[in-house]
């Protein structure tokens, strides 16, 4: 408890700090024109507005829409998410020498600012903490409006085997330009304004009646298209509101293979195939994805679950079935709670019911043996439920910048079950030393017996 503190009294001390300093910011250096406004911004907005709307309403939730914004002449190209939701993401990153890369970018509605979601790579010289960067909203040739970004926290911190900090760069919204569901502007370093990235076109990250949710759940994968049913239905029946999918993979097969769920409401489907470069890793697609889903969802979802798609929660109290059963009111100063990784196997090698489990229907019948220990904390296996409104920067398995963590036990709250041998890219895995435990594989089954019941 007393690290807890002294974490908590280190972040909070720094972002009084901050916060300061983004008052000073806000008062002296935000230049805001808002003269001769013509009528080529309102026809500007008014087109990008109409077609991004009836690219994001179609029946079919198809979200290769490369037409709605080409159409248009804007850069870089905005895809449209398949669910319920309106929301807008890039086709492609920005990447461009003397300038941060930014994987995602929006409109905050709540805090009417935009957002912008990078990753400093490995070795990487520059450390954006040290600049400002002007957001230049275009409207005439004679008139711009143009605000100053706000202070860019460091991300110094090395967590995992392969070093990728995170930036988040904000930008406020000119009054003038508040009520637009979109808007275009140029972003450039304020040390040196000939370096910018042109025409970036974002859109609000939410509907203001949206509904607030108590529970959700973010994931980006690729190619896991059929473990993805039973996991989305396991977690539902624990209480899991929403689901934001990024899906990695070049095709939208995941959209036709899920459309229940995201006619529903209950997932939405975000494309997130970024085009390969020298430098380019998976885990930095991965990293701007989280940090995308946190900040975009910071103020309608309250708890958010970080796990892929061959891991589930598993809660250990029959008294409290329901995830959010072991949420506390004084968890709302957290930035996460810490799950501890248990693995779950087939039968172990020699076993002649190893064969047989193989061929089982579901990934809760094929291992019903876990390891006799869940894996060590902080050892690189645990996983995270985030709140939000709490954290600045996230890494996979931990809060980077935010408010303090708590760990809840694996034999009396909740666990991490991870089928991870289950996991196309490591088939086969499984620890040595295992016991039977059918537990999860009975609470599937309690759910099946539950939608016999209902139907």
């Amino acid at each position: 408890m007393n690290a807890h503190v002294s974490i908590n009294a280190r972040n909070h001390g720094h972002r009084s700090v901050i916060e300061k300093k983004i008052r000073q910011l806000k008062h002296y250096d935000t230049v805001v024109k808002i003269d001769q406004i013509g009528e080529r911004l309102n026809r500007t907005y008014t087109t990008i507005l109409t077609k991004y709307s009836e690219s994001s309403s179609t029946p079919s939730h198809n979200h290769h829409t490369e037409n709605v914004t080409s159409q248009i002449g804007i850069f870089p190209k905005i895809v449209s998410s398949s669910g319920d939701e309106v929301g807008c993401y890039f086709l492609d990153r920005l990447e461009k020498d003397g300038l941060p890369i930014i994987h995602s970018a929006f409109i905050d509605i709540r805090d009417q600012q935009v957002v912008m979601v990078g990753v400093r790579r490995k070795n990487m010289s520059e450390f954006w903490e040290n600049e400002s960067f002007l957001c230049d909203f275009d409207n005439t040739r004679k008139s711009n409006l143009i605000t100053v970004s706000d202070p860019i926290l460091p991300d110094f911190q090395k967590v995992g085997h392969e070093e990728q900090g995170v930036v988040i760069i904000t930008c406020p919204v000119p009054i003038i330009l508040q009520n637009h569901s979109a808007l275009v502007f140029n972003l450039r370093r304020k040390s040196d304004p000939q370096r910018m990235y042109k025409d970036i076109t974002v859109c609000r990250n939410a509907s203001p009646k949206r509904k607030h949710l108590k529970l959700a759940m973010c994931t980006m994968m690729k190619n896991m298209d059929r473990f993805v049913p039973d996991w989305l239905e396991y977690h539902k029946n624990l209480g899991v509101e929403r689901v934001y999918i990024y899906n990695n993979a070049k095709s939208d097969k995941l959209v036709h293979h899920l459309k229940t769920y995201v006619a529903s409401g209950f997932v939405t489907v975000i494309p997130w195939t970024h085009t390969i470069s020298v430098g380019k890793t998976y885990l930095e697609t991965q990293i701007a994805s989280e940090n995308d889903c946190i900040w975009r969802h910071r103020y309608e979802v309250e708890w958010m679950i970080k796990i892929d798609v061959d891991e589930f929660l598993q809660p250990m109290d029959p008294t409290r079935p329901k995830i959010t059963d072991y949420f506390e009111d004084w968890y709302s100063t957290l930035g996460s709670i810490k799950l501890q990784n248990w693995f779950f196997c087939p039968p172990p090698r020699g076993d002649p019911k190893r064969q047989i489990a193989r061929r089982a229907k579901t990934i809760f019948e094929r291992n019903m043996y876990r390891t006799l220990e869940p894996t060590e904390l902080n050892r690189g296996r645990d996983k995270t439920i985030v709140h939000p409104v709490n954290v600045h920067y996230f890494k996979i398995h931990i809060v980077k910048w935010g408010s303090p963590a708590i760990s809840l036990s694996p034999i009396s709250e909740i666990r991490m079950v991870h089928y991870r041998g289950d996991n196309p890219l490591h088939i086969g895995f499984c620890p040595h030393k295992l016991v039977r435990d059918t537990s999860m594989f009975d609470l599937w089954r309690s759910f099946s017996r539950k939608d016999m019941r209902k139907s």
